[in-house]
């Protein structure tokens, strides 16, 4: 009975357009994202030593999925907010809709830019393989907003909570494979994950 009332349930969920998800909220807020992700950029040699004046992030979303642009949108606003600058360089954030696009890598190059990092929302239909391939194919860093986005595709950082307390996630082989290296005590805290 409980079964048939669930199902009934997500099927009128369904049929009214209304989106229903348990596993991809955003677990961490998007403000603690931005903060994490500051500190991260700020001690990048790689990106603070390149002759460019910014430092191009591309926030990659799906604009018919309300939670991926919600995540998009908290993610830019908290970003403009307090993240200007790093060592003289400036950051600008590009909004990426992938629509339902398969081949993300096509939308990609169009909206290239020289990117320097790819943010990752939660993403439906979509192969995140294609994602994780061109970033280390044109050396751009990413990091993705949802835990189980991060460890299920090994993209190179995320966050998670540990406790009750906001994590740095890093997966040393990515971060290398995209060109890309931190200082070791960045990663002192930190989560590993291969």
């Amino acid at each position: 009975m409980k079964k048939k009332l669930l199902f009934s349930i997500i099927v009128i969920c369904f049929i009214l357009g209304v989106e229903y998800s348990f596993s991809d909220e955003l677990e961490v807020p998007a403000a603690n994202q931005v903060q994490i992700l500051k500190k991260i950029l700020s001690v990048e040699k790689n990106l603070l030593n390149s002759k460019d004046k910014e430092i191009v992030i591309g926030i990659i979303y799906q604009s018919d999925n309300k939670l991926s642009k919600k995540t998009a949108e908290d993610f830019k606003m908290n970003a403009n907010r307090t993240i200007s600058k790093a060592n003289e360089k400036i950051f600008k954030f590009i909004l990426i809709d992938v629509k339902n696009n398969k081949d993300v890598t096509k939308v990609l190059d169009k909206e290239q830019n020289n990117m320097d990092l790819l943010i990752i929302t939660q993403l439906r239909n979509t192969n995140y393989k294609l994602i994780n391939q061109y970033s280390v194919n044109n050396s751009i860093l990413t990091f993705a907003t949802n835990e189980k986005v991060m460890q299920n595709n090994a993209f190179s950082l995320g966050v998670g909570y540990k406790g009750n307390n906001v994590q740095l996630l890093f997966n040393p082989k990515q971060i290398s494979a995209e060109g890309y290296s931190f200082p070791h005590n960045i990663f002192e805290y930190a989560k590993k994950i291969e």
